[in-house]
């Protein structure tokens, strides 16, 4: 009877062991597959980081474009009237001139 229990004991000692076994081994075979899991997860993080970032940056340069098309199309308003005013300027000292001489040929004919 002795020898029962005492076998009866191995057997539990070493179903123990192998279910302590099974479970090392269930952690050593999930642990790379959590490990690739995680990695992966931190990868797909970092592209989606990375994604919004572009798009940022992508709506920042769409911006940039626009200011830069509004301040040209000011910059080309502004040389415009200036190019205006100065055609106006140079009609009124022409018509001041011919004025001027027309003034000076009644004056001498008087």
């Amino acid at each position: 009877r002795l020898t029962l229990e005492a076998e009866n004991e191995r057997l539990l000692a070493v179903m123990a062991d192998a279910k302590r076994a099974k479970g090392d081994a269930d952690a050593a075979t999930e642990a790379p597959p959590k490990q690739a899991r995680a990695e992966a997860a931190q990868a797909a993080a970092q592209a989606a980081s990375m994604r919004r970032e572009l798009e940022t940056a992508r709506a920042e340069a769409e911006r940039a474009r626009e200011v830069s098309a509004t301040q040209l199309e000011a910059h080309l308003r502004g040389q415009a009237e200036l190019a205006q005013f100065k055609a106006n300027a140079d009609r009124e000292l022409t018509q001041l001139k011919a004025d001027a001489a027309q003034a000076a040929v009644e004056a001498e004919a008087a």
